[in-house]
C-alpha cells in the first residue's frame, strides 16, 4: 500500500501497511501489517532554585516519558545522572539517550537566584547633645527572600531602632530562606559642650572696667550667649564689679552656663600717724586699692610713704597712685599731735595678751614704711635706749621675731626675714613708757 513492489519492504515509519500477493496464474492474497513507534522522548522538571545569592544549592528533578528505557544522560555541567544538585544560578541542558539511541535534548532550564540581600542602606539620626539617648537608626533591606527578620546588638528585633546613646550598633538580618546579612552602624554624638569663664576684675573702686570672657569647646558651632546684663558676645566689657550669668546655646540646642565674677579693689583711703613736737615726722597707713602704691608729697616732691622733717602747720597733700593706675589725693595741715593707739586680741598666749590689750601714749616711737612691701622696719623716736625688748607677734599671739639692731643714723631696725604677707603686732617694753603696741602690715 506504500507502492512498494519487493518482498521486504524498509525504513517504514509507523502505521498500518496492507501487501497483495499474485502468483503465477493469477491467484491473489492480501494481507495487514502494523508497524508501531515508541512515544517521543519527553521531560517534565521540578526546579529548587537557589536559596541564597551565590550559593549552590539548586536542583534539578526530571521524569523522562517515551522513547525506550533504559536512558543515558549527559547533562552541560558533564552530570550523569538523571536528577542534578549542588547548582549555581545559571543555564543547563540535559541529552537523553534511551536504549534504541533515540536522542532527546532538552536545553534552557534555568535556575535562578534572590539578589544580594543589602541592609547598608541606612538612615542614621546623630546625638544632639553629649549623653542623650535620641539616635536612631532607619534601615533599609533589599535583595533575599522576604521576609526579614532582625536581630539587633542591644536586643531589639524591629527593622528600625530608637532611643539610642551614642555607639556602634550591629545587625543580623535574615530573609525567609535563612540568608544572612550583618551590618556595623555608628551613632555619633558631638563633644559635651563646655565652658571657660576668664575674668579682668575692675581696676580702680568704682570703675567700670571690668571684663568677662567665656571660651567655648564642644557642642555644635555656631553658639548663641545670653548673659545676665543683656549681652549676646563671648566677651562683655565695661563691667562695674558684680556677678554676671551667661546661658550659652548650641546649634542643636544644647545648653550649659557659667558665671563671671568681676570683683573691684576697695577705695583707697590713708591715715596718717604724726610723731614729734617741732620736727615732725608723718607716717601714711594706706588702704584699699591694689599694692604696691606710688607716694609724691606736695610741695616737698618726696617719694616715700612717710616725710620727714615737717614744721607743725605745714600745709602738705600726698598723691598715692596704686599698681593699676588708681590715684588718690588728700590735703591735710600738720599738726604736733600724738595719737592714741589701741590694739586687742583674745589669743590664749599670755604675753601676747598681755602687751595688745595695752593702749598707750606712744609719740615717742615711730615704725616705718608701714605698710611696707618688704620685711625691713625702722623703729625712731625719742629715748630709744631705754628699750629693753622688742617682740613680733602673729595674728595667732605667737612670737615669730624678736631680733633687732641699732642702724647708722641710730635708728632700731627690725628685719623679719621669710616672713610671709599679712599683718603682725609689734610689742615694745621700755623701761619708762611701759609698753607699747604697733600694727605691722605687710603687703609683699
Amino acid at each position: 500500500s506504500n507502492g512498494g513492489t519487493t518482498e521486504d519492504i524498509a525504513n517504514l515509519i509507523a502505521g498500518t501497511y496492507i501487501i497483495t500477493v499474485t502468483d503465477a496464474i493469477g491467484c491473489m492474497m492480501a494481507a495487514t501489517y502494523v508497524i508501531t513507534e515508541p512515544d517521543a522522548i519527553a521531560i517534565t522538571s521540578i526546579l529548587t532554585m537557589v536559596s541564597c545569592y551565590k550559593i549552590n544549592d539548586g536542583e534539578i528533578d526530571i521524569t523522562v516519558t517515551g522513547g525506550t528505557a533504559p536512558y543515558t544522560f549527559m547533562w552541560s555541567n558533564l552530570a550523569a545522572t538523571e536528577d542534578v544538585g549542588n547548582l549555581k544560578a545559571g543555564m543547563y541542558s540535559v541529552k537523553i539517550i534511551d536504549a534504541n539511541g533515540c536522542v532527546f535534548i532538552s536545553d534552557g532550564i534555568v535556575i535562578t537566584q534572590p539578589n544580594v540581600l543589602l541592609n547598608d542602606i541606612a538612615l542614621l539620626q546623630g546625638i544632639n547633645c553629649s549623653g542623650d539617648l535620641n539616635g536612631s537608626i532607619d534601615l533599609s533591606v533589599m535583595g533575599g527572600t522576604m521576609p526579614y527578620s532582625f536581630n539587633w546588638s542591644n536586643g531589639e528585633t524591629t527593622e528600625d531602632v530608637s532611643g539610642l546613646g551614642a555607639d556602634t550598633y550591629t545587625v543580623v538580618v535574615a530573609d525567609a530562606n535563612g540568608c544572612l546579612s550583618t551590618g556595623e552602624l555608628t551613632i555619633i554624638e558631638p563633644m559635651e559642650l563646655n565652658s571657660q569663664m576668664f575674668v579682668s576684675d575692675v581696676s580702680c573702686y568704682g570703675y567700670n572696667d571690668g571684663v568677662g570672657a567665656i571660651v567655648m569647646t564642644g557642642g555644635t558651632y555656631p553658639y548663641a550667649f545670653d548673659w545676665s546684663n543683656g549681652g549676646t558676645d563671648e566677651i562683655i566689657t565695661n563691667m562695674i564689679a558684680g556677678q554676671y550669668d551667661i546661658l550659652v546655646t548650641d546649634a542643636n540646642g544644647c545648653t550649659t552656663s557659667n558665671t563671671a565674677i568681676i570683683l573691684e579693689p576697695d577705695p583707697i583711703d590713708v591715715t596718717f600717724i604724726v610723731s614729734g613736737t617741732t620736727n615732725l615726722l608723718i607716717l601714711s597707713n594706706v588702704s584699699g586699692g591694689t599694692g604696691p602704691f606710688t607716694y609724691l608729697w606736695d610741695p616737698s616732691g618726696v617719694t616715700a610713704s612717710y616725710h620727714k622733717d615737717v614744721t607743725p602747720g605745714d600745709v602738705l597733700t600726698l598723691h598715692i597712685t596704686d599698681v593699676n593706675g588708681c590715684t588718690f589725693d588728700t590735703t591735710f595741715t600738720a599738726i604736733a599731735t600724738a595719737p592714741t593707739i589701741s590694739f586687742g586680741n583674745s589669743n590664749s598666749n599670755q604675753e601676747a595678751n598681755e602687751g595688745l590689750s595695752l593702749s598707750e601714749q606712744t609719740e615717742s616711737v615711730v615704725v616705718y614704711p608701714n605698710p611696707n612691701t618688704t620685711s625691713v622696719f625702722f623703729i625712731s623716736g625719742n629715748d630709744l635706749d631705754n628699750i629693753s625688748e622688742i617682740k613680733v607677734y602673729d595674728s595667732n599671739g605667737r612670737i615669730i621675731s624678736s631680733n633687732y639692731y641699732i642702724s647708722n643714723n641710730g635708728n632700731i631696725k627690725l628685719d623679719l626675714e621669710n616672713i610671709s604677707k599679712g599683718m603682725y603686732y609689734l610689742r615694745i617694753s621700755h623701761n619708762t613708757k611701759g609698753t607699747i603696741i604697733r600694727k605691722l602690715i605687710i603687703t609683699k
